[in-house]
């Protein structure tokens, strides 16, 4: 089968080759994920069945390139916003792939103390959008040149 066919819902599928079709479609969401910038979270968040270290990765690398175009502006608050989003996003992805209830998701990221830990795959984790510095103006000090001229007497 081609790698950009289009998928025949309607061929017979057997038990032994379902799992193949399964990835061969996962895949082909992958290239039209990649190919349409403008659907990333979309896309990322309705394949339950993608690694979690690629979900992380893709959401690191989304999330972080359009806080730091964005960070010269007044933008904490979303920045704060969006983080959560993302968070509880990822949080429902693992729900229904493994069928979680709120009390299996607190047990396993909380710390005994009662804090939360980051999602994690391995050594990717999900990272903090709102930890980026919004740099609104920078101190230039002597760096701006002077538009009069200068008098040495």
């Amino acid at each position: 089968m081609p790698k950009d066919a289009l998928v025949n819902a309607s061929a017979p599928v057997s038990a032994v080759g379902s799992w193949s079709r399964v990835s061969e479609m996962q895949a082909k969401l992958h290239r039209w994920a990649a190919a349409d910038h403008g659907r990333r979270f979309d896309d990322l968040f309705n394949l339950v069945h993608v690694e979690l270290g690629y979900v992380l990765t893709r959401l690191n690398q989304v999330m972080h390139s359009w806080a730091n175009y964005f960070k010269h502006a007044v933008a904490k608050g979303v920045f704060c916003m969006l983080e959560n989003f993302a968070w509880r996003r990822v949080i429902r992805m693992l729900q229904t792939r493994h069928h979680w209830n709120w009390t299996d998701v607190r047990r396993r990221f909380t710390t005994p103390s009662g804090q939360w830990r980051p999602i994690t795959a391995g050594e990717i984790a999900l990272r903090p959008v709102s930890a980026i510095p919004v740099t609104r103006y920078r101190y230039r000090g002597n760096t701006i040149p002077s538009p009069w001229p200068l008098d040495h007497a």
